[in-house]
């Protein structure tokens, strides 16, 4: 006996009947910058302070998915809580080469931060992500992802 062949376009729509693949990541959110912001996660700090820390981590994620080395000088500004610090991109290695890390005190605490990608003219080319940090030694690094989105 002869068997049936479905024609390619019940296959194509059966494929896209398939549930999507689970997410790793948090969600991106969407910008008109050349850079988008993942939600952030909150982590342990793993260094020898454990609990005397308080940061925000991170890394910058290129078009192909891998890290940002063409640094160009990009930089991240966090403030808030009376904090106004900038960390150049690539210089917190333990996050990758691409990572970051603003300390913001010495002990978890309750704050309300601002963030966003800078340039290598000091322009923003991020939305500012505005993100709490808590009074927890589970979560005391918040850790966030930014995505290029376009050309840069």
């Amino acid at each position: 006996p002869r068997r049936l062949r479905r024609p390619a376009a019940a296959l194509a729509s059966q494929n896209r009947q398939r549930p999507p693949p689970l997410v790793t990541s948090p969600p991106l959110l969407v910008s008109e910058f050349p850079f988008a912001v993942r939600e952030p996660l909150y982590r342990r700090h793993l260094g020898t302070e454990g609990c005397d820390w308080l940061s925000v981590a991170g890394t910058v994620t290129s078009l192909l998915g891998q890290p940002y080395v063409n640094l160009d000088n990009l930089a991240v500004e966090v403030s808030g809580n009376r904090v106004s610090a900038v960390a150049f991109v690539g210089e917190a290695l333990q996050f990758g080469p691409a990572g970051f890390e603003v300390r913001l005190g010495a002990a978890p605490r309750r704050g309300q931060f601002a963030v966003r990608l800078l340039g290598r003219m000091g322009e923003a080319v991020s939305d500012y992500l505005f993100l709490n940090t808590e009074d927890s030694c589970d979560r005391n690094v918040v850790f966030v992802e930014f995505v290029q989105n376009r050309d840069y």
